[in-house]
């Protein structure tokens, strides 16, 4: 009887330990547009970026990516997006990040903060596949 229960209660918290586990995916991202808020000038913008993105149960997450003037994002998941915010200071300029990657289709926003300049890029993301 004894053995019943524990094994009863043992398959009850199998879905919160398989929920607890931490995902981990490498993207590869192209930027498409940019956006200068101060001048309202929208245009095509080419590059790329990539992105190793970690996600802890229950909501925090870490993104270290290859863009420019930013590389370690902090911040938070839910079902549809993964966010995070990066600071750094480099030669007395101060520099604000922040990156919103769309779970489900892959469409992200980074907007941009270096000294007193700001703007927004906006990009697709995909899954990258390992090589090896």
């Amino acid at each position: 009887m004894r053995a019943v229960a524990i094994t009863f209660i043992f398959l009850l918290l199998l879905p919160f330990q398989a929920q607890a586990q931490v995902v981990e995916l490498t993207l590869s991202c192209e930027y498409e547009r940019t956006y200068d808020p101060t001048t309202s000038l929208e245009q095509e913008l080419s590059g790329n970026f990539s992105a190793v993105v970690r996600m802890t149960p229950p909501a925090a997450a870490t993104m270290v990516a290859t863009s420019v003037g930013c590389f370690d994002y902090d911040g938070s998941f839910d079902e549809l997006e993964v966010y995070g915010d990066c600071e750094r200071t480099i030669s007395n300029i101060k520099t604000k990040k922040s990156l919103k990657i769309n779970r489900i289709n892959g469409q992200f926003e980074e907007t941009s903060l270096i000294g007193k300049h700001f703007n927004i890029h906006y990009g697709h993301c995909v899954v990258k596949k390992k090589l090896f």
